[in-house]
């Protein structure tokens, strides 16, 4: 009977390391395991070591828990094989998972896509700075002005949409692009030209890729925003306006 529980035991210890490597993070398999084949090298112990004062099933008990127990690497508090971020800094507070939230977003780290959110940043699921219409609306400059009776796109006027499509791709608007003139010549002309200059940067915003909802209107020298007694007044009444929304 003795040599039997021996081979048993023999068979057994084996078995139950494979079952606790192959068994990662399923304790109740490991228990099971480690219950059988401890249970068998428990009466042995309990037979051999302790001449039966310790009964077989409390010996059995601490065989298997010292062949399956889990480790926790990090001393983050989550046992490794319930730790999904193995290499959490030391004193760094974890969630259930044990993943810290280093750049305190409300996300995790195993889920965060962009680990260095600014402060305060408003944030995706992801952990990515989320794009708010409203702020770049807020710092968008998007007057463009024209040379005298010319509706063409200067280089100037180019440079500043450029600038204004790199901002325009990042949100969907609607766009009121409003065309207007200084005070020299007719009324009727100027109105023209001012309608020609709104849809010169509409085809402009449109060719370069912002994907709006856009109308225009020209409302010719009506408005003017400096004196046109001067050159400088009526070089700065020359332009079109820009007017985005949020969709």
């Amino acid at each position: 009977m003795k040599s039997l529980r021996n081979i048993l035991l023999i068979l057994l210890v084996p078995l139950v390391i494979s079952g606790c490597a192959t068994t990662k993070g399923k304790t109740v398999g490991c228990a099971v395991i480690g219950g059988i084949a401890g249970g068998t090298a428990g009466g042995f112990i309990a037979e051999k070591a302790v001449a039966g004062i310790i009964p077989g099933g409390i010996a059995g008990a601490l065989v298997g828990y010292m062949l399956c127990r889990d480790g926790d690497a990090d001393g983050d508090g989550v046992s490794d094989s319930k730790d999904l971020c193995k290499k959490t800094p030391k004193g760094a507070k974890v969630n259930k998972d044990g993943c810290s939230d280093l750049d305190n977003d409300g996300v995790p780290k195993n889920k965060d896509q962009c680990p260095n959110t600014p402060p305060g940043a408003k944030v995706d699921a992801k952990g990515c700075k989320t794009i708010v219409c409203g702020e770049i609306i807020a710092n968008l400059k998007g007057d463009v002005y024209f040379d005298t009776a010319k509706y063409d796109i200067s280089g100037g006027a180019a440079s500043s949409l450029d600038q204004v499509v790199n901002k325009l791709r990042e949100i969907d608007t609607n766009l009121h692009i409003v065309g207007h003139t200084d005070s020299i010549g007719p009324e009727k002309a100027n109105d023209l030209l001012s309608i020609r200059r709104a849809g010169s940067v509409k085809r402009y915003l449109a060719s370069h890729g912002v994907d709006s909802s856009i109308t225009t209107e020209g409302k010719g020298k009506r408005f003017p925003i400096a004196s046109n007694d001067t050159k400088e007044g009526r070089a700065i009444n020359r332009r079109v306006e820009i007017i985005a929304t949020c969709k």
